[in-house]
C-alpha cells in the first residue's frame, strides 16, 4: 500500500466531514454573523454547510493527490521506518486540513442578492 493509500485510508473517512462542518459553524458563527443571519433569513444554512463541506472534503483529496505526485514521498521515504512514516502522514494530515480550511472553508460564499423581478 502506498503512502498516499495509507493517508486516504486513515484520514479521509466521516470525521474529516464532521471536522469541516463544525469548522464552517463555528466560523460563521464567530467571524461572519451577519451573513450567518442572511443565511438563516433565507434558508439557505443547510445549503451552505452542505456545499462548503463537500467541497473542502473534495478538495482535501485534490491537495493529498497533488502533494504525493509533487512530493516524491514515495521514493524519499522508502528506507525509513514505519514509525517514521506514521508521523509524516499525521504532519501532511494536519498540513492538508488548514490548507483546506484556509482556502475553502473559510473562503466560500453564497450569491445572496435576490435576483431582480423582469422590471424594463
Amino acid at each position: 500500500m502506498t503512502l498516499y493509500e495509507k493517508l486516504m485510508e486513515k484520514y479521509y473517512n466521516d470525521d474529516l466531514i464532521d471536522y469541516f462542518l463544525e469548522k464552517r459553524k463555528q466560523y460563521l458563527s464567530d467571524a461572519r454573523p451577519r451573513y450567518l443571519h442572511k443565511l438563516i433569513q433565507m434558508n439557505l444554512l443547510a445549503k451552505d454547510l452542505e456545499r462548503t463541506t463537500r467541497t473542502s472534503y473534495n478538495s482535501y483529496e485534490y491537495y493529498a493527490k497533488n502533494m504525493f505526485i509533487l512530493g516524491d514521498f514515495e521514493e524519499r521515504l522508502q528506507d525509513r521506518s514505519e514509525e517514521h512514516k506514521e508521523i509524516l502522514l499525521k504532519e501532511l494530515d494536519i498540513r492538508l486540513r488548514a490548507l483546506v480550511l484556509n482556502q475553502v472553508t473559510y473562503r466560500m460564499k453564497m450569491n445572496l442578492r435576490k435576483k431582480q423581478k423582469g422590471t424594463s
